[in-house]
C-alpha cells in the first residue's frame, strides 16, 4: 500500500460515521473518475467554450491544474 493510501485511510479511519456521509459523494466522483464538469450541456456551449471544457477535462485527468488559491495572490 502506498504512503499516500495508508494516510488517507487513517484520516477517514478516525472521521466518525455521521460525517462519511458528507464525503461519500467526493470518494465516489474521485473514483469514478468524474468531476462536475461532466455534466455539462453541450448543447448550450459555443465551440470556443466547448473546446475549453474538452481542454479542462484533458488538463484535470492529466494533473495539469492551477489551483485557485494561487491565482489569487
Amino acid at each position: 500500500m502506498s504512503a499516500i493510501r495508508a494516510q488517507l485511510i487513517d484520516y477517514i479511519n478516525e472521521i466518525p460515521d455521521y460525517k462519511l456521509e458528507s464525503i461519500k459523494p467526493l470518494l465516489k466522483m474521485l473514483h469514478d473518475d468524474t468531476v462536475f464538469i461532466e455534466k455539462i450541456n453541450f448543447d448550450d456551449l459555443s465551440d470556443e467554450d466547448k473546446q475549453d471544457v474538452l481542454q479542462a477535462r484533458k488538463d484535470l485527468r492529466s494533473g495539469q491544474t492551477v489551483s485557485l488559491s494561487s491565482l489569487t495572490q
